[in-house]
Formats: C-alpha cells, structure tokens, sequence
C-alpha cells in the first residue's frame, strides 16, 4: 500500500492512530453511551461501525513491485 520510501513513517502513523482510537476514544464514547443511552446501544454501534469499515478493505489496490534500475 505503502512505497518503500515512506513505509516506515506510515506504519508509525498508523500504530499511532491505532493506540489513540482504541485506548483512547472507543472506551470514552462507550462510557458516553452509557451514561446517556445504555452499553446495549454503544456495543451495537460499535459492532457496526467495525463492520462497515471492515468492508474497506476491498479499496486496497496492490503495488506494482520496484523495477531494478542499472
């Protein structure tokens, strides 16, 4: 997805928004839906926002390799 250029910055990038997401919002706005609605309804949210963003994964398109050049 990445050329080898910038792979390493995007996989940090990545890794970054990855701890913040999961440590950081998903358990706030679950405790939100709590307090304001109920658990039942935050879970159910939760489970189909993951459903819908699993279905991006079709969008990947895969890299061309690198031609040696002499």
């Amino acid at each position: 997805m990445f050329g080898m250029n910038v792979r390493s910055m995007a996989t940090g990038f990545i890794f970054g928004c990855g701890v913040v997401v999961g440590w950081g919002i998903t358990p706030y706005l679950l405790g939100l839906s709590g307090d304001l609605v109920n658990f039942k309804f935050g879970i159910l949210v939760l489970g189909m926002g993951t459903v819908a963003v699993s279905r991006l994964v079709f969008l990947l398109q895969e890299l061309q390799p690198a031609t040696i050049r002499e």
